[in-house]
C-alpha cells in the first residue's frame, strides 16, 4: 500500500538550519505591542486623536429630518446643550414631541439623589419647560431617578 504524502511529510525530517521558518533564529525579539496596536504602511494605528463633537451637533444630525421647524430646533437644541453645560447632565434621549405636527422635544435623564436636589434651579432656568415628571429607577437603584423634560 502506498504512502500518503501527509504522512509522508509527518515522518520526514527536516533539518531546521534549512527551513526558511528559523532563518530568522538569530535575530533580536520584536518589541511587545499591546493588541491594538498594529504597524501598517510606516503608522502605528490605534493611537490616533479622536474628534469629539458636541451635543448640539449629534442632536442636529440625530433631529434634521424629524419635521421641527429649523429655527425651533436650533432654540430648543440650545437649550438641552446649557442644562449639560451649566449643571452637568447629559439627556439619555431625546425625542420629537407633539402631534401631527412636532414643535417640541422631550430629555430623558438618568440622575441620583444628590442632583435631583438641584432641581429647582433647573426649573427655574429652563425656558419654554411644559411638562416635568420624576421616576424612581426601581428597587436596585434606589438613588437613580428619571428625569423627563418636555420642551416646546
Amino acid at each position: 500500500m502506498p504512502v500518503s504524502s501527509f504522512a509522508r511529510r509527518k515522518t520526514s525530517k527536516v533539518d531546521p538550519a534549512s527551513c526558511r521558518f528559523h532563518a530568522c533564529k538569530n535575530l533580536p525579539p520584536a518589541p511587545r505591542r499591546s493588541p491594538t496596536q498594529t504597524w501598517l504602511g510606516g503608522t502605528l494605528h490605534g493611537h490616533y486623536p479622536v474628534r469629539e463633537y458636541s451635543l448640539d451637533y449629534y442632536l442636529l444630525e440625530k433631529l434634521r429630518f424629524s419635521g421641527v421647524d429649523k429655527e425651533n430646533l436650533a432654540d430648543l437644541i440650545s437649550i438641552v446643550a446649557s442644562r449639560k453645560n451649566k449643571y452637568g447632565i447629559t439627556p439619555v434621549s431625546v425625542d420629537v414631541e407633539s402631534q401631527p405636527v412636532p414643535n417640541g422635544l422631550t430629555m430623558h435623564y438618568l440622575v441620583d439623589s444628590i442632583t435631583l436636589h438641584k432641581l429647582t434651579n433647573v426649573l427655574l432656568d429652563t425656558p419654554r419647560l411644559e411638562k416635568l415628571s420624576i421616576l424612581p429607577r426601581g428597587i436596585p437603584r434606589t438613588t437613580q431617578f428619571e428625569l423627563c423634560l418636555t420642551l416646546a
